[in-house]
């Protein structure tokens, strides 16, 4: 595990998406950074894409959602 600090501003100025999503649903600040991933056809793993992600979201029942869109929410709510 590597540890990281979020920084001032959150994802209107970097991806601090986590610490954003938990200001804003009011729970304890944290998260974890993890990724993905897929098996090509050669055997080797890659990190997922954004459809990749969205395929397993929709298997799993998961919401979803990207940066921007948390960041446009922000915006929209003068949060910054």
């Amino acid at each position: 595990m590597v540890p990281l600090r979020a920084r001032h501003g959150g994802v209107l100025e970097c991806r601090e998406v986590s610490v954003d999503l938990c200001r804003l649903t009011q729970q304890p600040e944290g998260g974890v950074l993890c990724e993905l991933v897929n098996e090509d056809e050669m055997g080797t793993t890659r990190m997922a894409r954004r459809d990749d992600c969205r395929t397993f979201a929709d298997e799993q029942n998961l919401n979803m959602i990207s940066v921007e869109m948390l960041a446009a929410y922000r915006k929209s709510l003068c949060v910054l």
